[in-house]
């Protein structure tokens, strides 16, 4: 075992859909001070790097930095049907009101519809984050 004033290392890697980069500083002092600074999206995980320091460490001020990003998975698009029937029911309301006014409207184009506020939603593939700890 290596038994040392200061240390420095780092490391990269990846774990499934997410990539990580770690650096771990310590210098000497007279107590355990262990600072974290970790993804808080993830639970458990400042705990859990706390628990293997002190697990290694009897004394020190030990920094741990620790970084992840996700790949981009894509996600898919899907239609919220409320949503969609909302909007048609009160672009019927209009075309009606319209008509009773003598307008005519143009008719409407899916781009149009699909374009309205909550008509299409973007969902991400529920990422597990188990195993990050």
């Amino acid at each position: 075992m290596i038994r040392s004033m200061t240390g420095f290392a780092s490391a990269s890697g990846t774990h499934g859909a997410f990539g990580w980069s770690t650096e771990i500083r310590a210098v000497n002092g007279k107590g355990l001070d262990i600072r974290v600074r970790a993804p808080d999206w993830v639970e458990g995980l400042e705990a859990g790097l706390r628990k293997q320091v002190a697990s290694v460490a009897n004394r020190g001020n030990v920094t741990v930095s620790l970084r992840l990003s996700r790949e981009d998975t894509g996600g898919t698009l899907a239609v919220n049907t409320a949503q969609l029937e909302a909007v048609l029911a009160a672009l019927q309301q209009i075309e009606d009101r319209a008509m009773e006014a003598g307008l005519s409207l143009a008719p409407s184009r899916a781009t149009d519809l699909a374009g309205m506020r909550g008509v299409l939603e973007q969902t991400n593939p529920t990422e597990e984050v188990e195993g990050l700890d």
